[in-house]
């Protein structure tokens, strides 16, 4: 016990001088530095009573002297450290690069004969600026591209349209000049039956020499009747399916009359 009173007196008075009662900041730093050395450290509310823990702790776990001080002067030490450090503008940077840019950068520095630190910033001051323009233009032809491809793409929707629009249309015109040429060739059968059918009275009265009957005249005038009113407006009609004003026009003006021809003169026996 006497050996306790011993520690706890000499250390808490001589060892850790440096934790100041009234240093906020300090009794936060000092809690997360014993806290790392010993997880069932407990935050404390005053610095007097954070020194009490560590000191217990110690006697607990039956350090001896030199241990005690060697662990109260690495926390003296690791404070001086953390002071210095928020004290100066310098800061740690930790980077991995590759060993290619790794040899590239110390051939640098060694080129203009500095070391790491002064190279690394001058390549920041010097280049960031140039850095960001390269950036900026990056970014401009990006968006150039970009505009470029939405540019194609809204043209080439257009053009589908309207060749969309254009394929209907010529359906339509083939579909109506496939339903004309289906008439005509109707039309052009029926010419063909009675055409026929003149023949074949015609024919008939020439071998039976004789004269034609009454019947047969009204057979032959009809059929010849038919014939005549057969049109064949091919070119008016393909014009037509163009437009709608060419339609009116040859709705309004017609196809020309072919001139009837003349009955044959019936022959007498």
């Amino acid at each position: 016990m006497d050996n306790e009173k011993y520690i706890s007196n000499s250390y808490g008075t001589r060892q850790l001088t440096f934790l100041l009662e009234n240093n906020r900041a300090q009794l936060d730093w000092a809690y997360k530095y014993l806290k790392k050395k010993n997880p069932y450290i407990i935050q404390q509310t005053t610095m007097k009573d954070l020194k009490k823990i560590f000191i217990d702790s110690c006697i607990h776990r039956k350090l001896d002297k030199q241990t005690f001080e060697r662990m109260a002067s690495n926390m003296e030490k690791a404070w001086k450290a953390d002071v210095k450090r928020h004290a100066s503008d310098k800061t740690m940077l930790n980077v991995s690069i590759s060993k290619e840019h790794k040899s590239k950068f110390e051939g640098m520095a060694l080129k203009e004969k500095c070391n790491y630190i002064q190279m690394l910033e001058s390549l920041i001051d010097n280049n960031y600026r140039f850095f960001l323009m390269s950036k900026k233009q990056e970014r401009i032809a990006k968006n150039a591209e970009n505009a470029k491809k939405a540019e194609i793409k809204y043209n080439q929707s257009f053009t589908d349209k309207k060749l969309s629009g254009e394929l209907h249309l010529q359906k339509n015109y083939n579909n109506r000049l496939k339903k004309q040429v289906t008439a005509l060739k109707s039309e052009l059968q029926a010419v063909k039956d009675n055409s026929s059918i003149l023949f074949t009275i015609i024919e008939k009265a020439v071998k039976n020499r004789s004269k034609l009957t009454a019947d047969h005249l009204m057979q032959a005038t009809r059929a010849h009747t038919l014939i005549d009113i057969v049109q064949l407006p091919l070119d008016e009609s393909m014009q037509a399916t163009e437009s709608e004003e060419s339609t009116e026009q040859n709705q309004t003006s017609g196809p020309s009359q072919r001139k009837r021809a003349k009955p044959a003169k019936t022959a007498s026996k």
